[in-house]
């Protein structure tokens, strides 16, 4: 049995996701600007591991839910970590809308900033978040006396 290429899985994901190349090069352009747009060709070429870029791939990942390792690689689980409840995945996409309209640099603090919450949420921590609402507020931890 022949592995799988990268060029293939991003055939897979296209396959799966019951798009043809134009589509498929349509979504990924959904939120770039002009000049940047996807096209039918590089889908192809892509498809036949031609000219694929990392950044291209990042965006494939990103915007099908697919595992960045899995997709570049052919390592580990095609969709790990990515399971979520149908309720969260229109937040998901717009959310994902919104990152893809950022320039590189303002994509790497937005990802900072992701980290620093996911690192205070774990911890519980107490301290209130800056510009956070009242009403999602961290909960306080017991004093220890």
């Amino acid at each position: 049995m022949r592995a799988m290429t990268v060029g293939s899985r991003i055939k897979q994901i296209r396959i799966e996701a019951g798009l043809s190349q134009e589509e498929f090069a349509d979504r990924l352009s959904a939120n770039l600007p002009e000049e940047k747009a996807v096209t039918r060709g590089a889908v192809g070429n892509w498809e036949r591991g031609k000219g694929i870029k990392r950044t291209n791939l990042e965006m494939i990942a990103r915007v099908f839910g697919y595992s960045l390792e899995w997709l570049s690689l052919g390592r580990g689980l095609p969709r790990a970590g990515f399971d979520v409840p149908d309720a969260k995945a229109a937040e998901i996409e717009k959310l994902n809308s919104l990152y893809l309209t950022l320039d590189e640099k303002a994509q790497l603090v937005l990802m900072q900033m992701a980290e620093t919450i996911a690192r205070t949420a774990a911890r519980q921590d107490p301290q209130p978040l800056e510009g956070a609402s009242p009403d999602h507020q961290p909960r306080e931890k017991p004093k220890s006396s």
